[in-house]
């Protein structure tokens, strides 16, 4: 189920023109990994309650990507990366390079000959090199080449990439998600405690805010996927804030209200908004107090809720449950790494 649900989304996307009233769209789904830190299951996470947060005013005007298929380095760079910075003063006049993340995540995403990118891509390139500002790469030695070229990273931007790193990532909805009533609860309290995140999302063709710049759920033919950042959430209008990357002139200055519905609306390929990520300092997973391994199933049921396998659980002729270790490592608190031919559980917290 995890893998062919990405699998469908991915093959889908690539048959489409990627694009949608001038904007190019080339969001592609993350590649499904059991090791990814779950945003709720973080032991370091306190309660949110239901309030209204809007950062807008935190964040610099709204960046405009131009004919590039930059989606996912925009909103990494522009909304996540920003708001850090300017909380912590130390933000670079002219902001931050999408073209220097760009440009590493086609290095590191094994499609290089094809534009856009994968979000989780974006955030370990923050997490692993940082980001350098805007004056050390400029947009415009990305967006001056054609599609899907990407320019050289002067040597210099590696070093002032470096202080700007993310401290980690965590998911907080996937393409895989078997459900989704707990995403809102884990968006709020990324927004409280993190700050603005980055949710990829499908575009149909009546992808366009209304005149109270909400955006209506999805009709009509998908046209492409797209990354943006939210920014805020009111819960009176029943909306998070999205912020987009295609200039002032979208929407209210660059901003549009997503209805919470999106986020557990589904179409023929599966999620509307098809994955979510946060930056965070929390690295420190809380396990499981209960697991429920079934026989057969594409999921295991761990503190009530549905949570899918890489791989079913078998059972051998002598009733022996064989299943994914990483799936079950991660929902008892532990780490997994591999050193050389041997795999190391290292206990979390």
């Amino acid at each position: 189920m995890s893998f062919e649900g990405v699998y469908r989304l991915r093959r889908h996307l690539e048959g489409l023109a990627g694009e949608h009233e001038g904007r190019s769209l080339h969001c592609c789904p993350s590649a499904y990994d059991p090791r990814d830190y779950q945003y709720l299951k973080l032991d370091t996470i306190g309660d949110s309650e239901v309030k209204k947060i809007d950062y807008r005013r935190q964040l610099p005007a709204v960046f405009d990507q131009g004919l590039r298929g930059s989606c996912v380095a925009c909103a990494s760079t522009w909304t996540v990366k920003a708001w850090q910075e300017i909380k912590n003063g130390d933000y670079p006049p002219d902001g931050f390079s999408a073209a220097f993340v760009y440009t590493l995540c086609k290095q590191q995403d094994g499609m290089p000959n094809e534009e856009g990118t994968q979000p989780r891509v974006a955030m370990k390139v923050m997490q692993k090199s940082g980001v350098c500002p805007e004056d050390v790469m400029p947009y415009s030695t990305l967006s001056d080449l054609p599609a899907p070229k990407v320019p050289d990273v002067p040597d210099e931007a590696w070093g002032v990439a470096q202080p700007y790193r993310i401290g980690n990532y965590a998911q907080l909805c996937a393409t895989s998600d078997l459900r989704r009533e707990q995403t809102l609860g884990a968006m709020r309290k990324a927004l409280e405690n993190e700050g603005p995140f980055l949710i990829a999302l499908l575009v149909c063709e009546n992808f366009r805010p209304d005149r109270d710049n909400r955006l209506p759920l999805p009709q009509g033919p998908v046209r492409g996927g797209h990354a943006v950042g939210i920014a805020g959430d009111i819960p009176e209008e029943g909306c998070l804030i999205l912020r987009n990357s295609w200039g002032s002139s979208w929407g209210d200055q660059g901003y549009a209200y997503l209805p919470y519905e999106w986020l557990t609306s589904r179409g023929m390929y599966g999620w509307d908004v098809f994955e979510a990520w946060t930056a965070t300092d929390a690295v420190s997973t809380r396990p499981a107090d209960r697991i429920i391994i079934t026989p057969g199933a594409n999921y295991m049921t761990v503190d009530g809720s549905r949570v899918s396998l890489a791989h079913p659980v078998t059972a051998s002729r002598n009733d022996t449950l064989v299943m994914s270790i990483y799936d079950l490592a991660e929902n008892m608190g532990y780490q997994i790494t591999l050193a050389g031919k041997k795999l190391i559980l290292t206990r979390l917290g």
